[in-house]
């Protein structure tokens, strides 16, 4: 990666964590509050899958807190501005999350300070901070993230140079995310039901629909559901395979799940699906979700994501 550019994340962004630990990413944290208790989400895998056990399971209620600018300002003094020259921040879709206007609002109220913690550091007081909406979340912000990586690393690109074949990219990320239980949803505060197309969840309920909703280009559509979980996952997959066999845009495809991750590496359908990935030479990414993703989209969510159409950097 580029020594001189820092890559910022919130927690929210479903990425390994060994691939966060070996790019040196940072981690912007959401505060998650159930009740009177507050759990601080920095993507620690033991504490995510408890929160999922002893929380989730229990309390439909909870409330998620992004960093604010103060938390960002405080992050960027003690983590980046001595060390690097730019920061590229790329966030959730901003129709869900506040990180997007959070960074913003850090960067337009401490301009004057970055030139001073740069001065009082003996550097160069230029310092620049770009955001980037993702369009996206969950392993969807995690695929783009991971192009971020690729032309920090193997581009060598500047901050100012990426916006341009990151928007490109985004805009052929597509995203499906599989629920369980959609009264998680419905309780999450950012969520508007007119966004999703027409679903009955009452009748869904009753009737054992599990729904898979996408997001492509922006745009949060219910993509269809099927009768039962593994169905809906199952159709998930195969429209995956499809784009495998067709091509992807980089031979990687993103995968999160809010549990045990034993519990989904054991399912049939995703086993068949990893053995045709690797059979295509296409690099899967596993990885936990973040508390986020679970308390938006519930336990047991599967979120993958991959590109398609004709992308050049």
């Amino acid at each position: 990666m580029s020594s001189s550019t820092a890559l910022v994340i919130d927690a929210s962004c479903d990425l390994p964590k060994s691939f966060l630990d070996s790019h040196e990413l940072i981690i912007l944290p959401t505060r998650v509050k159930h009740g009177d208790k507050d759990f601080v989400d920095i993507r620690d895998m033991k504490s995510t899958l408890g929160f999922y056990r002893n929380v989730l399971q229990k309390n439909k209620d909870v409330r998620l807190e992004p960093a604010n600018a103060d938390v960002i300002a405080a992050i960027v003094k003690a983590k980046i501005i001595n060390k690097f020259d730019a920061v590229q921040v790329i966030s959730p879709h901003s129709d869900w999350s506040e990180i997007h206007k959070n960074v913003k609002d850090a960067a337009f109220i401490n301009n004057d300070n970055f030139k001073s913690w740069r001065e009082a550091a003996g550097l160069d007081p230029k310092f620049r901070l770009r955001v980037l909406d993702s369009g996206s979340f969950f392993s969807g912000q995690g695929l783009l993230v991971y192009e971020a990586v690729r032309l920090l690393k193997e581009k060598a690109l500047s901050v100012d140079k990426m916006k341009k074949p990151l928007e490109l990219f985004k805009s052929h990320i597509d995203t499906y995310v599989v629920m369980d239980n959609v009264s998680y949803l419905r309780a999450y505060e950012k969520f508007e039901a007119g966004s999703m197309g027409w679903f009955d969840f009452g009748v869904g309920k009753v009737l054992g629909q599990k729904p898979a909703i996408r997001c492509y280009q922006n745009e949060v559509s219910m993509a269809f559901r099927e009768r039962g979980y593994d169905a809906t996952l199952a159709k998930v997959l195969e429209r995956a395979k499809e784009h495998i066999d067709d091509g992807l845009e980089r031979p990687v495809v993103n995968i999160s799940y809010a549990g045990n991750l034993a519990e989904i590496r054991s399912n049939v359908e995703f086993t068949k699906f990893v053995k045709h990935a690797k059979s295509q030479h296409v690099k899967i990414l596993l990885s936990m979700a973040s508390t986020s993703a679970g308390a938006i989209a519930g336990p047991k969510a599967f979120s993958i994501s991959y590109a398609y159409e004709e992308y050049v950097s």
